[in-house]
């Protein structure tokens, strides 16, 4: 699973990240970055529990297999689109409820809950009628309607932001390397989701893209949390 070192790189981001996001709240403890915490954390077993289809490729005669397929589908043990299919609407769920928040102004926040609501009911629709093919095709609708919300939600969080006094600090905050990487994220990742198909999920060009996406927005969490716990001890610091 590990041959390619880019896909180690990555899960080393992601376990870093997550562990970084601990300490961050324990350092700064708010409801925003104990929701993160928890989602990197849920971010990590996901990514665990998506390299199953590989060892059931290789190693299908293990007892723990033969118990698993008297149980579920085959086919669950030798793809993880479907875990991504469930994973990627609580993504999306997860960044709307992050930034509803971090906005302090009653109105903006209304409007990032009703784009919350909007959210969850088209990508339970999109589940509901294309369950039979949950297992083996992405979920595009969910994919583009919920990258579109994002970033509309994150557009009034930037706004709220550029009229108040954290501007000038903005850069030093979590929340700013939160959103700007999960920005950039979506903006790489969506259109090869969306042509995955024609790619054939083996692509070179899908390939390079979803690695480097990755690696961005994890080495951009870690960078954002080592910003964040020196200026959070840096204001701790007493005064000599």
């Amino acid at each position: 699973m590990f041959s390619n070192p880019f896909i180690l790189l990555i899960t080393l981001l992601q376990i870093s990240a997550a562990v970084l996001s601990v300490i961050n709240y324990k350092l700064q403890r708010s409801k925003s970055n104990k929701l993160l915490a928890v989602f990197l954390w849920v971010v990590v077993i996901i990514e665990l529990l998506a390299m199953i289809p590989y060892y059931f490729y290789y190693y299908p005669e293990l007892h723990i297999f033969k118990l698993l397929l008297t149980i579920i589908d085959q086919r669950i043990l030798k793809s993880p689109i479907w875990l991504f299919n469930v994973f990627k609407p609580l993504w999306y769920m997860f960044y709307l409820t992050y930034i509803i928040l971090l906005i302090s102004k009653i109105r903006l926040k209304s409007w990032v809950r009703l784009l919350l609501i909007i959210f969850t009911i088209i990508s339970l629709l999109e589940i509901v009628m294309k369950w039979n093919l949950l297992l083996k095709e992405w979920l595009p609708i969910t994919r583009i309607v919920g990258a579109m919300l994002f970033f509309i939600a994150a557009t009034m969080y930037y706004l709220e932001v550029l009229n108040s006094k954290i501007i000038l600090n903005f850069h030093k905050k979590i929340d700013f390397w939160v959103i700007t990487s999960a920005l950039l994220y979506n903006l790489s990742t969506v259109p090869i989701f969306i042509f995955s198909n024609q790619l054939n999920f083996s692509h070179p060009i899908y390939d390079n893209i979803l690695l480097f996406s990755n690696i961005t927005i994890y080495g951009s969490l870690i960078v954002g949390f080592l910003i964040n716990a020196r200026v959070q001890k840096g204001e701790k610091a007493p005064l000599s």
